[in-house]
């Protein structure tokens, strides 16, 4: 598990360690910071003693190893600039990288420069600037404004293709483009043989449902390669598929911190007839996904059919003990509107302990 000291004023966050991360808040603000700490703790980025936040081994005790990881950060707004030829966009500064590794460009500009800077300034000015006024009260200056590197850039445009045909960058997907942009990181020389760290701030957005669904295979994916991926998000389809890839977090606190053994030995302790832990898992990650988790703040269960789309509807008496069993273990308080059935273990246990 990590402990994130000094977010926000708080003494600690805790987020539990695995290599799919995912993380519901019940602030934006405070899903911003966590991802930026990370970020920033594993870039070794300078900050001030306000800003600076570590990261410890809730278990050790000590600090998370830096010197092994490579961070990179994706927020979708940025997409488009960063997969573009912008002065400040990755793709730029790959590409000039290259050049001033490959032949002397700043050698050719400066000689360039040189020579433009006599001839123009010395002949050409001569020449025309009386000219070009003959019939005129004002005077012409000429100046030259030197080549940089930068300039070579400018003269570079950028064909996308698939399947030979040529796309301009709002035909393509935003699911593409992220995948363009993750390339573009990790190709680099000094990301390679190191471990990477994808943190995602909520990625859903911009992205339809298919491509949402997309994208939680090709994170699943970056994960066999020795990755870890750090995601904010309010996608039940980009949720973690265990309790352990789950964090949800309310008033700056890891409400689900519980170890799983801990978890599943009060759970066979309490379930109302014999049945395997990995089945209990499985139904109550599926609830939290598809049920539960947008409701964190009003949480209604009912099992009678309604037209209130703010209440969650659970028909199974065994689905709503689940549910309100783990929600009373991570504290999260449920108003429950149910008619019982006395045949039923699940709602005759429901009717006596919640």
């Amino acid at each position: 598990m990590y402990v994130l000291e000094n977010i926000l004023g708080t003494p600690n966050i805790k987020i539990k360690k695995s290599n799919y991360i995912s993380i519901i808040t019940d602030k934006i603000e405070l899903s911003r910071k966590i991802l930026e700490s990370f970020y920033n703790y594993f870039s070794e980025k300078r900050l001030s003693l306000e800003e600076k936040v570590l990261i410890i081994n809730y278990f050790t005790g000590e600090k998370e190893q830096i010197s092994s990881k490579y961070p990179i950060y994706i927020e979708n707004s940025e997409i488009d600039f960063e997969i573009e030829l912008g002065s400040k966009s990755i793709l730029h500064q790959r590409i000039l990288g290259y050049f001033k590794q490959k032949f002397p460009i700043e050698p050719v500009f400066l000689t360039l420069n040189t020579l433009m800077d006599n001839f123009f300034l010395e002949e050409v000015s001569e020449k025309f600037k009386s000219e070009f006024t003959i019939y005129s009260n004002y005077k012409i200056d000429f100046e030259f404004s030197s080549f940089s590197p930068n300039d070579l850039i400018k003269k570079i445009n950028i064909k996308y293709k698939l399947d030979e045909n040529e796309h301009n960058l709002n035909e393509i997907s935003n699911f593409e483009k992220i995948k363009l942009k993750l390339s573009m990181y990790e190709s680099q020389d000094l990301v390679k043989n190191r471990e990477k760290i994808f943190i995602f701030y909520y990625p859903e957005r911009l992205l339809t449902t298919p491509e949402i669904k997309k994208l939680k295979l090709f994170l699943r994916e970056l994960i066999t390669k020795s990755s870890t991926v750090i995601l904010a998000t309010n996608s039940k389809y980009l949720l973690g598929d265990s309790l352990e890839e789950i964090n949800i977090i309310k008033n700056q606190k890891l409400l689900n911190f519980q170890k799983i053994d801990i978890l599943k030995q009060k759970y066979l302790e309490n379930y109302p007839k014999l049945e395997e832990w990995d089945f209990i898992e499985q139904r109550l990650v599926y609830l939290l996904k598809n049920n539960i988790f947008e409701n964190f703040e009003d949480l209604r269960i009912t099992n009678k059919l309604k037209n209130d789309i703010d209440e969650i509807f659970l028909k199974s008496y065994e689905d709503i003990f689940i549910a309100i069993f783990y929600l009373k273990e991570i504290g999260i308080s449920y108003n429950l509107d149910i008619t019982y059935d006395e045949s039923c273990v699940f709602s005759n246990y429901i009717k006596k302990n919640f």
